[in-house]
């Protein structure tokens, strides 16, 4: 089954080989125009998310480094 669907691939492949040999002439943009935020709200809200989710992770880490007495694999109380 894998050889069959392996030479239908490549005969597939190798029947769409001329439609990648067309030539036109193209266009090339190097600067875009962009439009300019009108606020900062946005800005804000991400690093609000942010910090809230370090202050998160440092408290979690904290906690379990304080309460917890066996910290590796197959240590039993």
């Amino acid at each position: 089954m894998s050889t069959l669907l392996t030479t239908l691939t490549s005969m597939a492949y190798c029947d769409q080989i001329p439609q990648f040999q067309k030539t036109d002439n193209v266009t090339q943009v190097f600067f875009t125009p962009m439009l300019l935020p009108q606020s900062h709200h946005g800005f804000a809200a991400v690093v609000i998310v942010v910090e809230v989710h370090v202050l998160l992770v440092t408290s979690t880490l904290l906690v379990f480094a304080i309460y917890s007495r066996y910290t590796l694999l197959g240590n039993q109380c």
